[in-house]
């Protein structure tokens, strides 16, 4: 007789590909004398990844937001691609067809097939839980909360709805944009770093070409993520470019897409929490970091500020010195940081237009500065910023 809460170890033994047995989440009712029903969940995996049931155990937010959430379809589909990683096989995840399609239909929403969305998704969670269960990263997914972990593994963070879309850039191949990674050497020791170097990695600067904001002469079309980062278009004489097709909407999941492929959560919204409703933020709660709009990585203002000061932190939201000049407005309070590291850091446009002002039919640099800036900055801040730069950079 079993007890009720009386733990009970049994074995199933099963050949992989018998059709009686499938990936899928099951019960076995045990029905005791005293009509008491215990319910025992289990999970069949095949021979070669029976030690991911120890792995589940000793991390159950990972478990919970994937084989206690997802569609039965997706955890098959999870479970074939942690059984092809683990016998060391070729893993690849054909492009959804509405993506194969997009340049000749123009769609910019690629609405996928259930198939294609369980597939996609149970690929997503197999990569992020073989590199952690196999320590192929620096950092564990049990250093995240669970709320950290939604941005990695939730179903309706992955996709632009829960049903199974993408907006603007289709991220539906985690292995290809790893190894894209790792080719660029783009993979630090820590987080931060690597956050740091991807960053680097996709911005423009005075020195470097990387994305720039799509025009009208671009294509507008859906591309995939790695599409996106392998794709360069002629401009002439500034060089060959990588373009942000759908500007900050693109360029968000451009970044969060690539640190999701090395198990760095992160979150996308248009909620206007950071910047202007509409427009595109980036988001990592672990850090308390934001990239307020997706745009900031080829903005012309900041293209000669470190890398290390590119994210932003969250506490400028509720920095006195913030809020006494632009109140609890997101859009201000992050158009002041960036108004401040554009001085901080003056890059060779804002030098032209101080250094050279009649050129461009201001009378000075005051004129230009207070045209640009304020809104964000006092009266003391423009002037200390144009005495910097007339100083520092225009002194004959």
């Amino acid at each position: 007789m079993i007890n009720v809460n009386e733990r009970v170890d049994f074995t199933l033994r099963y050949t992989p590909g018998d059709k009686e047995f499938t990936p899928e989440t099951g019960r076995i009712v045990i029905t005791s004398n005293d009509a008491v029903q215990p319910v025992f969940e289990f999970k069949l995996f095949s021979n070669n990844i029976g030690e991911y049931i120890d792995y589940f155990e000793a991390n159950p937010d990972v478990k919970d937001l994937t084989v206690g959430t997802y569609d039965p379809k997706a955890i098959e589909q999870l479970t074939r691609y942690l059984s092809d990683l683990e016998a060391d096989n070729p893993v690849e995840v054909e492009a959804p067809e509405a993506l194969k399609n997009a340049e000749t239909t123009g769609v910019v929403i690629a609405n996928l097939s259930d198939d294609e969305h369980w597939k996609i998704l149970g690929a997503k969670a197999a990569h992020a839980i073989w590199l952690d269960k196999n320590q192929f990263l620096p950092w564990s997914l049990a250093d995240y909360s669970a709320s950290d972990l939604a941005g990695l593994l939730s179903n309706k963070e992955l996709f632009y709805t829960i049903s199974g879309t993408f907006y603007a850039v289709a991220d539906y191949s985690p292995f290809q944009v790893y190894d894209y990674l790792k080719e660029k050497q783009l993979i630090g020791n820590t987080i931060l770093e690597t956050m740091l170097k991807v960053y680097e990695d996709l911005r423009t600067t005075d020195y470097k070409l990387g994305f720039i904001h799509g025009t009208t002469a671009d294509p507008d079309e859906i591309y995939s993520l790695y599409d996106a980062l392998t794709t360069y278009k002629d401009r002439g004489s500034a060089g060959a470019v990588k373009i942000s097709r759908h500007g900050c909407q693109s360029s968000t999941r451009i970044i969060v897409g690539m640190l999701r492929s090395v198990n760095i959560p992160g979150f996308i919204t248009t909620s206007g929490m950071w910047f202007e409703r509409g427009h595109s933020s980036a988001y990592w709660p672990f850090l308390n970091l934001v990239m307020p709009h997706g745009d900031d990585i080829y903005t012309g203002t900041l293209k000669s500020t470190p890398v290390e000061e590119m994210l932003t932190p969250v506490s400028i939201y509720s920095d006195p010195a913030y809020i006494e000049l632009c109140g609890n407005n997101p859009y201000l309070i992050a158009r002041r940081h960036t108004a401040l590291r554009a001085m901080k850091y003056p890059d060779e446009w804002t030098l032209s237009h101080c250094c050279d002002p009649g050129r461009y039919d201001y009378s000075d640099a005051l004129e230009y500065l207070n045209e640009m800036y304020n809104e964000v900055l006092t009266v003391g801040e423009i002037e200390s910023a144009m005495n910097y730069i007339l100083e520092n950079y225009c002194s004959s």
